[in-house]
């Protein structure tokens, strides 16, 4: 251990001493591209994550409306396996009901989570106040 760190020491010193003898104008070029790559991490993250959901808001809410008019568990199941074809999709729509969610959660627990939450929830209560659909 010993050993690496002077290694690394006498590899600091030296470029210490190159940056004492470079130009201003090679230091410059050097910083750039010494920020760049994390710039373009950060650019790439951000393009994942917006197309890893792969749904607009707009579509989350309009999935939502069309579930709660739906009258079976098994119609909503349905419309998420010809609308939403994707987990992250899924994950989106979860996200915005604010559903628990677990990393192990597959497809289709996820449509069973957000069926459960929109049309079970709703008859439900409409079984326990007598109601019939």
């Amino acid at each position: 251990m010993a050993k690496k760190r002077t290694e690394l020491g006498d590899i600091l010193r030296r470029l210490a001493d190159y940056v004492d003898q470079c130009q201003d104008k090679d230091l410059v070029s050097i910083v750039q591209r010494a920020i760049s790559p994390a710039d373009a991490v950060e650019t790439k993250v951000r393009s994942w994550d917006r197309s890893e959901s792969c749904i607009e808001p707009s579509d989350v809410q309009s999935i939502y409306e069309e579930l709660r008019t739906l009258p079976s568990r098994e119609a909503g199941h349905v419309l998420l396996r010809e609308k939403v074809r994707t987990k992250a999709a899924l994950e989106a729509i979860a996200r915005s009901l604010q559903l628990p969610m677990q990393r192990e959660d597959t497809v289709d627990r996820l449509r069973t989570k957000i069926v459960e939450h929109t049309i079970g929830a709703r008859l439900r209560s409409d079984a326990i106040q007598g109601r019939r659909p």
